[in-house]
């Protein structure tokens, strides 16, 4: 991030000469920078106590994986938040079929019918590449 940045002040220094030039970070930087914007977003609002708490990260290494700096701890942090969410979200989907109407049950059954359908398409078209 270092060298983008000045680089990108000998671009601006020189807009003549590098006119034509367009600077972009690496996919690794990228994504250290983008995960650093998650930590600094949602370390405050309990992120940061929560994977101390749970012990997934220890006290003294958090600051760095929610900065984005520990490149492996961090994603693996967010692959385990991520997952840790969609299960709150599925047993909250399952309560309200267990608790909810009629329609919403009827609703539902007719959305698995059309992802059924769109997966036989699916696996045709396949089918059609390969013979191709």
């Amino acid at each position: 991030q270092a060298i983008y940045c000045k680089a990108q002040e000998i671009v601006w220094k020189h807009s003549e000469q590098f006119s034509q030039v367009v600077l972009r970070m690496g996919a690794f930087h990228t994504t250290c920078a983008f995960l650093a914007v998650i930590g600094k977003r949602f370390g405050e609002a309990g992120l940061h106590d929560l994977l101390v708490d749970s012990g997934v990260v220890g006290s003294s290494a958090v600051d760095s994986v929610l900065s984005g700096k520990h490149y492996n701890r961090a994603v693996r942090v967010h692959k385990l938040v991520f997952e840790a969410l969609l299960r709150l979200k599925w047993h909250a989907c399952e309560s309200m079929l267990v608790d909810g109407e009629d329609e919403v049950r009827k609703d539902l059954h007719d959305l698995g019918g059309q992802l059924q359908i769109l997966q036989q398409e699916n696996n045709l078209l396949g089918a059609v590449d390969l013979v191709k």
